[in-house]
Parts: structure tokens; C-alpha cells; sequence
């Protein structure tokens, strides 16, 4: 019960108590059961426990309810016992006994003595006075019977009664003070039972209330508890209670850390947590419960100090949200996030087929035609070598357009770091000019080269689908392809949304062309997933909304401008970062002369020429080479031969077995052994991958001679 509560009742109390009549009347309440509600004697107790006389006279009120009764009462220290009134009334809401009592000759004591001198005057003025007698009998006893009706209606409880005797005389002066008395008694009782009721409206309203707060706390999804300052549950809700399979007789004044729910790894965490409320801090967690079916459910819990006027800790709320579903759904999200783009990547790479194969043709008529002169010069040898060169930079070119395409086509977790965004735009770009046609110029416009915080893959995405766009656009006419790169203070004000204020620097990327352009109400949609002004078959419609999406997500801004007939333009705003770049001046660590050794070297690899080649080439420094066409073979070899191998170098996809299989069964075995992985192209192992497998090295071909050396010697060394 609240401070508040406690005050009214000790208000209502102290009322009724104050009440008398008479010399030793009182009033009381009881309530159906004959409990002593408010007594000035008897308070709390049971009258019907008392002495036989006075259970008789409560069993009387309780079976009567309401209306007097009169009974003969004698105090321990009076001689004869004496008549004594009680009047009480039933209140059936409260299951109330409300009633007065007193002796009747208190209550009556005044009216009889005035009635005595009265009629003592009376007799007194029939003897002096027998011929006016009859004439002041009437003018007396009318009032007199007045007197005596007006009594008796106020005896049964009518305060509102009151004697009209005009006269200023001595029954005049009586009327006066008794309607004076009348009127206290009134006001008295009518506080009463102003206060009474509002002693029952104020326990509705918190009835009402309580009833409401616990329905909110009893019905909410939120899983709710409430904690002394010192951790312990006071209250726990059904929500909670259901989810752990457990009754609040299991959990109430025990510790929060204490309770069934809580996993044993996270209750340390749990205890900082409260530690922390219990200071005033308000503390999120998210946690991970088996609930008692044996689900693994993840739950959001917030719990949060609730503090008094004195700025202290009252009590501690705690609210835990079943976000299980919400972390599947954005999983799925992420899922299908990737497959969009990769669906994008594909669109992308089916525009650049013709200028991808029209680079590979061109630089494998460079190889075929210096391989060629080679072999024509074979007696030559400064003439073979120098054909022999072009060999090898042609090979490089051929690398290089792969590498471009790996990277830009790969599937992978994207990672922020300072990028080096003119590089990007230039890499793009050089990927784009063989596949567009002539018709389309291609204006480069390259002005900082300051750098941002973004996932390469993902810049090379946007730029190529814009690219891309502006090709669409202008592929029937022909035109102008403009790509152009600064540095801004500021967003220009055209340009920036309502809810974007990121200070400056920005790198501003412009992507404009001279196609069809966009009408006002195609532009307004531009950015919506599956909206494409693209004919059946050329788009998936999800381009520019990933655009966005990726822009976005690195806290950038993207803006387009577009009128009819004359073309568009995208503009795109990506936060400038600062970061320490090495000095392009200062001299590089020349490369170490080639190493060999005398180890024995297990190769792995399902291509005939590279397992040829690659014996050929450790063999010329000195090592011992054992091959193996795939990773089923090796194993055997390793497993059933006294050959001791000191290193593995196995290539990642083969058939029956691959390099990644074939590692992990090594590793089994002989933990210690240095295992060096290379792959061509794998979306399901990476360099960090392969390190937390125990593999020493991870390469990536094609594999350079010096490189695929160093990495060797610096493998067995360490």
C-alpha cells in the first residue's frame, strides 16, 4: 500500500474515532465476519471472540444489518447495569457495519431535566394561574410536541431536522441551540461521509489501476521482470514465466542471476549488468536462452534503474525481446542481398563478354606471335630472350584482366578500409573501354585522389552498374560518357536530402551521359527495386536501388539530375578519410636473390603442366619433388610411404579430393607439418580461412617463379 493510501486511511480512521455522543458514546465499524475495523477499544479484534452479552448483541447487528437496538450494558466499575442504544447501518459494497452507541439517559439526559423544570413550571403556573390555563397549555405543549416530533426524527438519523420557533423566548433560545447542535452534527456527519467516500473512491481508482498495471504487465510479449535495488525479483510477468517453463514460487526473491534461464556462461555477465543499474546506468544485452522445450532463442534485454525524488535507485526494471526471428529475417536479408548483387555482377559481366574476350584474343595473338618469333630465333638467343619477354608481359595482361574480373564477380564478406577510390575508377574504366562501342565517347575527368572508407568490391559495383546505365542509355545514338572525380567541402546544397547533415570533405563521383533521359515520373521511381525503363531480357530492375543501398550504407549521398532527350547525370557524395599514405618517392627493398634447398616437396595439382612445371622448377634449385595428380592420391602417398615430406603444396579444387581436405587430413596427423594451399579462384576458402585451418600459406595464381620460391623458403624456415 502506497505512503498515500496510508494517509487517507489514518484520515477516515481518526474521523469516525472522534465522533461522541454523549458523555461515553462512540461510533464504530465492523466489518460482515464481526472484526473490529475501527474501534476505540477493541480495534483489530473479533467482538464476536468477547464476553457472551456482547457476541449476542454483534450476532444481533450482523443478522439485523441495519436499524437500533436497545440493550441493558453494565461497566465493570458501575453498580447496576444501565440502558444503552446502538444504531448502525450496513454498507454492502464494503461489507461495512457502520454504527453509534451511548447510554440513552446521556443522550437524553438534558431534555429530561429541561422537560422536569418545565413541567414543574407549568404545574406552578396551573396553580397561580387557573383561569389562563387553558390558554398557555396550548400555547406550550404545540411547540412542546414539536419539540418532542422534531427529536424523534433526528434520533432515527435525520441530521437535516430542525425546530422553526419564531418567538425570542426561552423554548425559542432551546430551538436555537438545539438547531446550533443539529448543525455541527450534520456538518460532522456529513464529512464523514465525504471522507468515507472519498476513502472509497480513492481504493476504487487504485483497485482499478492495479488491476490495469497488472493486466499490462501480466499480458505484454516483453519478457519483464522488477528487481529490488539489490537484484532480487520482486515481481516476474506470465510472459517471462511461460518462456522459462518454471512458476513464480521457483523464481520471486530469489537473485536474478539466480534464475532458471539464465545459461551459466552469461550469469557473470548478468550480475555486471545489474552492477550497473544498480549505479544508475541503463544496460542492453544480447543473450542467447534455451527455453525449457529445448529451443535456442536470442533475446534482446534492456534493464534500466528506476530512480526516486532522492535520485536513487527505487526499484530495477528488466525487459527481454525474443528477436530470434528478427535475426533470421536479416540473415535471409543478407542472403538475398548477396545474390542480388551477384545477379547484378553477372548482368554486369554479360554487358563486358564482347570487350573481355575482345582483350584475351588480343593478348593471345601477342603471345602466339612472340612465341612463335622465339621459336624462330632459337639461335639467337638476344633476340629469344626479348620475344620471350613479351611472353611473359602478355601472360602478366592476361593475369591482370582475370584478376579484374575475380574481383569484381567475387562473393564475400565486405570489409571497409581506406581505399584508394581514383584507382577503383580507373580500374573500371579500363575494364569498360573495350566493351563499349565506338559511338560512345568516354570522357575521364580524374581530380583528387583522396581516399574513403568502403569495401573495394562494393565501389566497384556501383560504378560499374552506373557506367552500365549511362551505356544503355546511349547504346541506339551513341554519345558522351563523362566520369569524373573531385574532392568538396560540402554537399552542393541542390543536392542534399532533408535528413543527411555529414560534414565535409567529400569525394563527389559524377557519372554523366547524352542518352534519352529520364521524364519526371520515371525519375521519381528510378531508384525502386525491379523499376526499369530496360527492355525484356536487358535488367533486373534492382541496378540503381543497390546503387543506393551500397552508397548509404558507407554514410554517403547520392543525387541524380536527368531532363528528357539531353541525358542524366549521378552524382554520388562519399565521406573523405585521412590516412597516412606511404611515400611514392622512397626507394623500394630490393628483391632477395632466389633460394633453393635440399627438402622433399609433395606437389599436388590435377594439371599435368603445372605439376611438370613446378618439378622442373624446384628441382633446378635443388629440391626433392614428389607429384600427385589429386588429393585422394596424395593422402595414400603420405599415409602408406616412408617418404618423409618436409612441405605440401597442393592446389585448392581437384577432383576426388580437395587441397582444403587434403590438409585437414594431414593436419590430423602431423600438426607441425608446413602445408602451402594455391587456388585460381575459390569463393569458399580465403587467406584468413586457411591460416585458422593450421595451412602456412596461401597463394593465389597464376604463381610467379621468385614468388612461389620465396614462399617455399620462407615456409620451411619458419
Amino acid at each position: 500500500m502506497s505512503s498515500a493510501t496510508l494517509w487517507i486511511s489514518e484520515i477516515f480512521k481518526n474521523s469516525v474515532l472522534s465522533f461522541k455522543s454523549g458523555k461515553s458514546g462512540y461510533a464504530f465499524i465492523l466489518d460482515e465476519k464481526g472484526e473490529a475495523l475501527i474501534h476505540p477499544v477493541f480495534q483489530g479484534e473479533n467482538l464476536l471472540d468477547k464476553t457472551r452479552k456482547m457476541s449476542d448483541i454483534i450476532q444481533s447487528m450482523l443478522a439485523q444489518k441495519n436499524g437500533k437496538l436497545n440493550y441493558l450494558w453494565q461497566n465493570p466499575d458501575e453498580g447496576n447495569p444501565r440502558e444503552k442504544l446502538v444504531i448502525f447501518t450496513h454498507l454492502p459494497e464494503y461489507k461495512w457495519i457502520i454504527g453509534a452507541t451511548s447510554y440513552t439517559d446521556e443522550v437524553f439526559s438534558p431534555l429530561s431535566a429541561f422537560a422536569s423544570l418545565l413541567i414543574f413550571n407549568i404545574f406552578m403556573f396551573l396553580l397561580a394561574f387557573v383561569g389562563v390555563a387553558y390558554m398557555v397549555t396550548k400555547s406550550i405543549t404545540r411547540p412542546l410536541e414539536k419539540l418532542t416530533h422534531t427529536l424523534g426524527v433526528a434520533s432515527m438519523g435525520d441530521y437535516s431536522i430542525r425546530m422553526n420557533h419564531s418567538p425570542r423566548d426561552e423554548l425559542g433560545e432551546l430551538s436555537d441551540h438545539f438547531n446550533a447542535f443539529m448543525d455541527r452534527l450534520e456538518t460532522y456527519h456529513n464529512q464523514l461521509n465525504r471522507e468515507i467516500q472519498k476513502t472509497i473512491d480513492t481504493q476504487a481508482a487504485l483497485v482499478e489501476n492495479e488491476l490495469k498495471l497488472r493486466g499490462l504487465f501480466n499480458q505484454s510479449f516483453q519478457f519483464t521482470c522488477i528487481l529490488s535495488p539489490y537484484g532480487i525479483i520482486e515481481e516476474v510477468n506470465k510472459s517471462m514465466l511461460k518462456f522459462a517453463g518454471c512458476t513464480e514460487t521457483d523464481v520471486l526473491y530469489q537473485p536474478y542471476r539466480e534464475t532458471p534461464w539464465w545459461p551459466e556462461n552469461y550469469k557473470n555477465q548478468v550480475q555486471a549488468a545489474i552492477q550497473g543499474a544498480v549505479e544508475g546506468n541503463t544496460v542492453r544485452l544480447e543473450t542467447s536462452h534455451i527455453t525449457h522445450s529445448g529451443d535456442v532463442r536470442d533475446i534482446d534485454i534492456s534493464i534500466k534503474p528506476i530512480l526516486n525524488n532522492s535520485n536513487h535507485v527505487e526499484f530495477i526494471v528488466t525487459e527481454g525481446r525474443d528477436i530470434t526471428e528478427l535475426k533470421q529475417g536479416e540473415k535471409e536479408r543478407r542472403k538475398l542481398a548477396v545474390q542480388l548483387e551477384k545477379s547484378q555482377k553477372m548482368e554486369a559481366i554479360g554487358t563486358l563478354a564482347g570487350g573481355i574476350a575482345h582483350d584475351f584474343n588480343n593478348i593471345l595473338s601477342s603471345i602466339f606471335g612472340y612465341a612463335q618469333l622465339a621459336q624462330m630465333t632459337l639461335d639467337s638467343p638476344d633476340q629469344s630472350q626479348k620475344h620471350l619477354s613479351q611472353i611473359v608481359k602478355g601472360a602478366q595482361k592476361a593475369s591482370g584482366l582475370v584478376q579484374q574480373i575475380l574481383t569484381f564477380s567475387r562473393q564475400t564478406e565486405y570489409r571497409k578500409q581506406a581505399l584508394k577510390f581514383h584507382l577503383v575508377v580507373k580500374e573500371v574504366l579500363k575494364l569498360l573501354r573495350s566493351s563499349i562501342p565506338t559511338t560512345i565517347e568516354m570522357v575521364s575527368q580524374i581530380n583528387t585522389r583522396e581516399m574513403v572508407n568502403a569495401d573495394p568490391t562494393q565501389m566497384h559495383q556501383v560504378i560499374m552498374n552506373l557506367c552500365t546505365n549511362a551505356y544503355h542509355s546511349m547504346m541506339k545514338k551513341g554519345g558522351i560518357m563523362t566520369v569524373g572525380l573531385d574532392t568538396v567541402d560540402q554537399v552542393d546544397k541542390s543536392h542534399i536530402h532533408e535528413d543527411y547533415n555529414r560534414p565535409g570533405p567529400f569525394l563527389c563521383l559524377l557519372v554523366k551521359d547524352t542518352g534519352h533521359g529520364m521524364e519526371p515520373k520515371t525519375l521519381e521511381k528510378a531508384f525502386d527495386p525491379y523499376f526499369t525503363t530496360k527492355e525484356v531480357g536487358r535488367g533486373t530492375g534492382f541496378g540503381l536501388a543497390l546503387v543506393r543501398a551500397i552508397v548509404e550504407e558507407h554514410d554517403g549521398l547520392i543525387h541524380v539530375e536527368s531532363v528528357p532527350g539531353k541525358g542524366s547525370c549521378f552524382f554520388i557524395y562519399l565521406p573523405v578519410v585521412k590516412t597516412l599514405e606511404s611515400d611514392p618517392g622512397r626507394p623500394q627493398k630490393p628483391t632477395s636473390a632466389l633460394e633453393g634447398g635440399t627438402e622433399t616437396i609433395m606437389v599436388v595439382d590435377d594439371e599435368p603442366d603445372i605439376r611438370e612445371l613446378t618439378t622442373e622448377l624446384l628441382e633446378r634449385f635443388g629440391y626433392t619433388v614428389h607429384t600427385y595428380e589429386n588429393g585422394q592420391t596424395a593422402l595414400d602417398a603420405f599415409s602408406n610411404t616412408a617418404i618423409k615430406f618436409d612441405l605440401v603444396l597442393t592446389d585448392m579444387t581437384m577432383p576426388l579430393m580437395t587441397g582444403v581436405d587434403l590438409a585437414k587430413a594431414i593436419l590430423k596427423t602431423s600438426p607441425d607439418l608446413p602445408i602451402i594451399l594455391c587456388s585460381g579462384y575459390s569463393e569458399t576458402i580465403s587467406k584468413q580461412n586457411a591460416k585458422e585451418l593450421g595451412i602456412r600459406e596461401f597463394l593465389q595464381k597464376p604463381l610467379k617463379n621468385h614468388s612461389l620460391l620465396a614462399a617455399i623458403r620462407k615456409t620451411l624456415d619458419t
